[in-house]
């Protein structure tokens, strides 16, 4: 049985202090972590800093799938380009401009 376990932001999921395992409810793992807290043991508290880290993880990764749209926008405007021969077309333009400016308020949020 595990010595502790942290929770998160996310009631649904703890911490295994032992190995930094995240358990979501429904993991054959809860099992253990509810019979830790009937046996009236109490989980550690969340830190500022675990919060920060938490959301600055969860903007990273809204970072990464912007940054793969705009690949994939870049590729479309390239073939468009190559097929036509004329300018970037103002509707994948405006695309990449506002996919760079939801990257640019998500990088404005990390702490």
């Amino acid at each position: 049985m595990s010595t502790g376990y942290k929770l998160t932001t996310t009631p649904d999921m703890v911490i295994r202090l032992d190995d930094g395992a995240s358990i979501p409810r429904g993991h054959r793992w809860w099992d253990d972590y509810e019979a830790w807290l009937a046996e009236g043991n109490t989980p550690e508290a969340q830190t500022a800093d675990d919060v920060a880290a938490e959301r600055n993880a969860v903007i990273k990764q809204q970072l990464s799938e912007l940054d793969g749209k705009s690949v994939r926008s870049l590729h479309e405007a390239m073939l468009a380009l190559a097929e036509s021969g004329t300018a970037l077309p103002s509707d994948i333009t405006k695309r990449l401009q506002d996919l760079e400016a939801q990257k640019q308020a998500l990088r404005e949020q990390l702490v």
